[in-house]
């Protein structure tokens, strides 16, 4: 996390990237269109979904069949105001391990990690 300059530098560039994209934003690994404080995170996937008002990053977790999955982790930022009682949704959803989180951790204000 130091590398991307802490939880509050994580947190102005995901409200940064939801207002210059107010329609909703889609990257895949390897983008280099994002702001340099969430590229820090190497992440494989950043959403923006202004329905439900946060940015979600999926940092690592791929399924691999017939071999070793790697388990999900990933951040979702609260960007719209007033969210204090956001919490992510979590719980098995009939998806594969590396595909989908069951937990979450609030680590900061607005921040939560997802496994």
């Amino acid at each position: 996390m130091e590398l991307a300059g802490g939880w509050d530098a994580v947190r102005r560039a995901c409200a940064d990237l939801a207002e210059q994209h107010t329609n909703g934003f889609h990257s895949q690994w390897r983008d280099t269109n994002l702001p340099p404080t969430i590229l820090a995170l190497k992440p494989l996937l950043v959403e923006y979904a202004p329905e439900y008002g946060r940015v979600s990053m999926r940092i690592f977790g791929i399924h691999s069949t017939g071999g070793h999955s790697v388990p999900y982790f990933g951040l979702e930022v609260v960007t719209a105001s007033g969210s204090t009682d956001y919490r992510p949704d979590v719980g098995y959803g009939g998806g594969v391990i590396g595909n989908h989180h069951s937990a979450y951790d609030q680590v900061a204000e607005g921040i939560y990690e997802i496994y």
